[in-house]
């Protein structure tokens, strides 16, 4: 039983928690039926089905617009032609790192 109470004594809270614990010990340990199906290039989920082209194409017309809000929203439509092109293809980040002090910005592949 998880006890948050500092005295120790268990409270309604700690029910809960501990419906939570469990709830979440069967759903990561049990297996479940597969939604996503895939024949080629189109992938279906339940009762939607679409192409995979389609829907990188929706993706990145979403960074798109993410884009331009996040430039709206910290001024830098203002600057855009002053900002240097992020290659965002030519990034890389070492899963192995495992130091807190690590970031892949400063990673020499990323210079």
């Amino acid at each position: 039983m998880i006890i948050v109470h500092p005295s120790n004594q268990p409270i309604p809270m700690d029910w809960i928690f501990d419906l939570c614990t469990y709830g979440m010990k069967i759903a990561m340990s049990t297996p479940s039926k597969g939604r996503l199906s895939f024949n080629g290039l189109e992938v279906t989920y339940s009762d939607v089905t679409f192409q995979m082209n389609c829907f990188i194409e929706m993706l990145y017309h979403l960074m798109e617009e993410i884009d331009g809000m996040m430039g709206q929203l910290t001024f830098l439509s203002i600057l855009k032609d002053k900002m240097p092109p992020i290659l965002w293809d030519k990034l890389s980040d070492n899963s192995s790192q495992d130091k807190v002090s690590y970031l892949f910005l400063t990673d020499p592949k990323n210079q």
